[in-house]
């Protein structure tokens, strides 16, 4: 998938894969970051400052219940905003739905 901004996304699936496996890849002109989500380990080759406990934080270990917490924090106008505003989730809904008819129209 290719932005506006020159962005490229790829993604790779498989249902039939012999393991269960969710990473991802990020390459920077200056290094790469790999994140293993199954054993929440990263890799940084960047000169990128990055949270190495980031595994053991509240939005890792419970992402659902950190958005939820951050939506409450902005409504009660503790944090500027939620997580998440509704705009950046209907865009994200909006590519899951685009990538899911890519796959269909595929197949």
């Amino acid at each position: 998938m290719s932005f506006e901004d020159g962005f490229t996304a790829r993604f790779d699936c498989s249902r039939l894969a012999p393991e269960r496996r969710r990473h991802m890849k990020v390459v920077y002109p200056s290094g790469e970051v790999e994140i293993d989500f199954v054993t929440r380990e990263f890799r940084n080759t960047t000169p990128f400052a990055l949270n190495p406990d980031f595994a053991e934080t509240p939005a890792a270990t419970d992402p659902l219940g950190a958005s939820v917490e951050g939506f409450l924090q902005a409504v009660r106008g503790l944090a500027p905003r939620p997580v998440v505003t509704a705009d950046e989730a209907i865009r994200a809904l909006d590519l899951g739905l685009a990538i899911e008819q890519a796959l269909e129209d595929a197949a």
